[in-house]
């Protein structure tokens, strides 16, 4: 395995720099590789959740590579996504966090305060 893999309980997430065609072709390599495992393990896959994302500075340095797992039956696309919730974080491409940010703010309880200015009687 030549690209980091991250596992947490029932989520596995792989993570590479892609910087030339080789990168690319490592990586989806690397999707085989973890194919092929979770096959011989007897794992199934969810290929309706996977996804992939590329978090770029610049979007004139977009991978727009298709990525893909294959099993018995099909070869599946995996989907290009622009934001991706992990742990509760939303992340977007850009790293901007902005949808993050705007999903935990209307998710708080709608509160109303009012300011009365009241004149005093005397």
């Amino acid at each position: 395995m030549h690209t980091k893999l991250y596992i947490y309980a029932d989520d596995t997430k792989l993570y590479r720099h892609i910087c030339t065609r080789e990168d690319q072709d490592t990586l989806q390599n690397d999707i085989h590789r973890v194919t092929d495992w979770a096959r011989e393990w007897l794992l199934k896959l969810n290929v309706d959740k996977c996804c992939t994302i590329s978090f770029v500075a610049n979007v004139n340095f977009l991978c727009n590579t298709q990525y893909y797992i294959e099993d018995s039956r099909a070869c599946h696309e995996l989907l290009k996504v622009d934001t991706v919730s992990d742990l509760g974080v939303r992340f977007d491409s850009k790293l901007c966090f902005l949808d993050h940010v705007n999903e935990k703010i209307n998710s708080l309880p709608m509160c109303i305060f009012f300011h009365l200015d009241l004149p005093i009687r005397s």
